[in-house]
């Protein structure tokens, strides 16, 4: 019988999106387990244990071997159409949508989109709190996770997604974009400003750097305060060294990177 890792209960659990061998009932006893789990982690994944699985992605399905969350698992819903095509209208919003796909990142998975104001991101959308600490405030919506489409050829982890959406506190993600994997998804500035593939990349990769390091440890493992403040001039000094790496390798920047 499969319990939690944690406290060992046998009821609501999800499994580790990573190793997909071990079972939580909570992101409580996920957070509280990960010293220990992560000694296992990567041998039976492969990746990167360094970093907690619910901020690589999250828990995927119910601990049943369908990994569907009960809406996924209903009658589908049709796509809308302002998701299936991007039809632009005179008062569009340039946003980003989020390719979904597995590690390692690919830049070429970000694509530059426009966004109609009727766009359901601007309905159903989620405020990623983390962003708005370095003040650009970015809403991030998956049709999977907020309508409950259910697309077979869309099921699929997506990475920069959820570390888009972790909160500030303790860099994991909520619950529900740990139940199952949230496929494509759609971000844009919440201040209506265009958003670059540059800069989100930039934002993505900011915050794998934070989740790859001790920062969140101090408050949640020891019991300290955070190193340092994440501000815009934190978030502005990693992007610059971030591009001046990239340009280093040969790629050439259409645009600021850090949103400035």
């Amino acid at each position: 019988m499969t319990t939690c890792e944690r406290c060992k209960t046998t009821t609501a659990l999800k499994r580790c999106s990573r190793c997909k061998s071990a079972s939580y009932c909570s992101k409580e006893c996920q957070t509280a387990d990960w010293k220990t789990h992560k000694r296992n982690c990567e041998q039976l994944s492969g990746s990167d244990a360094s970093i907690p699985p619910a901020q690589n992605r999250g828990s995927q399905g119910d601990g049943k071997d369908s990994g569907l969350t009960p809406a996924a698992a209903s009658v589908p819903i049709s796509i809308p159409k302002s998701l299936a095509e991007n039809t632009i209208d005179s008062e569009a919003v340039w946003g980003v949508k989020l390719l979904p796909g597995r590690y390692p990142f690919d830049p070429k998975r970000f694509i530059s989109w426009q966004f109609n104001k009727d766009h359901e991101i601007f309905k159903r959308g989620e405020l990623c709190p983390f962003t708005a600490l370095y003040k650009i405030p970015i809403i991030i919506f998956s049709p999977r996770i907020h309508l409950g489409v259910h697309d077979p050829s869309d099921m699929e982890d997506n990475q920069p997604a959820v570390y888009l959406r972790i909160e500030p506190h303790d860099g994991f993600a909520p619950m529900h974009w740990q139940m199952d994997y949230p496929g494509s998804c759609y971000a844009v500035r919440r201040d209506g400003q265009p958003l670059t593939t540059e800069v989100l990349e930039t934002m993505y990769e900011f915050h794998g750097s934070l989740l790859n390091s001790d920062y969140f440890e101090y408050p949640n493992f020891r019991n300290e305060p955070f190193p340092y403040q994440i501000t815009p001039t934190v978030y502005h000094k990693f992007s610059d060294k971030y591009w001046k790496k990239e340009r280093n390798r040969g790629r050439e920047l259409a645009s600021r990177g850090d949103g400035r």
